[in-house]
């Protein structure tokens, strides 16, 4: 059971039923729908090309979740959407700090836009410290924050397309010779769990 939820009625903006709604946990993997957000926010044009940088690399540690087959590895190029895919189907956290830095330059100037946005969204209990949501004390959330910036993530066209994908697949790249094919890790999305509904 969750230490903490929220059934949130984004229509309306209310709570219909919390359990300690505002009480702040570490988020984990869950920050990667504020990034997800804030690169679909920024980024006109997603088909542009990113490569992966030592700098990015240097945030993941051992047992780090990473795209599939093979954690992207310094000077691998591929698409922002092929990285946005991966960060948000598989958790990569790898494409989560390469996003942070090809849009802020850092992943502490990518964290600046994130409280940013929380604090436009009306966010109260939430600071972000990183954008893949490797454990840092300066990185927590409430359920309640979460779910304001999960509806507001929901009205963006480009990451309601990417919530609602199934299955994505990334191509070969110039260090990778396989493709990459991912599903959602939610056992509901990717077929684990019959819901008809």
């Amino acid at each position: 059971c969750a230490g903490g939820f929220v059934i949130y009625d984004a229509t309306d903006n209310k709570i219909i039923l919390g359990k300690d709604e505002d009480v702040t946990r570490y988020p984990a993997s869950i920050t990667k729908i504020m990034t997800a957000l804030i690169v679909c926010e920024q980024v006109s044009d997603l088909s542009r090309t990113l490569t992966f940088t030592d700098a990015a690399l240097a945030e993941m540690t051992a047992d780090s979740s990473h795209l599939p087959g093979a954690m992207a590895v310094s000077g691998e190029e591929m698409s922002i959407k092929d990285a946005l895919y991966g960060m948000y189907m598989v958790s990569a956290n790898e494409c989560a700090a390469q996003l942070a830095i090809t849009v802020a330059g850092s992943t502490e100037a990518f964290a600046e836009l994130m409280n940013k946005k929380a604090a436009e969204l009306g966010c109260t209990g939430t600071h972000f410290a990183n954008a893949h949501g490797l454990h840092n004390q300066d990185h927590y959330t409430t359920p309640h924050d979460m779910a304001i910036i999960f509806a507001a993530a929901l009205k963006n066209k480009a990451f309601f397309e990417m919530a609602t994908t199934y299955t994505y697949t990334i191509s070969a790249t110039d260090k990778y010779a396989g493709i990459r094919e991912m599903v959602p890790g939610h056992n509901i999305l990717n077929g684990n769990i019959y819901y008809p509904e």
